[in-house]
């Protein structure tokens, strides 16, 4: 039998997939809104760059789960 698990971008179980050869592991990736611009959680995200694109940012910034379509 084979499992896929499937988590948001804020999870950490990635290093199990060597030990568990019947487990798929995927990740979604968050996006966090910040006026009218999305940064998208994944290996590309420039963290230094969203934050200080909130920090300058006058209105509330936001993030939701991902639907699950994604």
């Amino acid at each position: 039998m084979h499992w896929n698990i499937i988590a948001d971008s804020g999870c950490d179980l990635f290093d199990l997939e060597k030990e568990c050869k019947d487990i798929t592991y995927k990740s979604v990736p968050f996006i966090f809104n910040i006026e009218d611009k999305e940064f998208i959680d994944d290996e590309k995200l420039d963290v230094y760059g969203m934050v200080g694109f909130m920090k300058e940012s006058k209105k509330a910034s936001s993030s939701a789960c991902p639907s699950p379509q994604s």
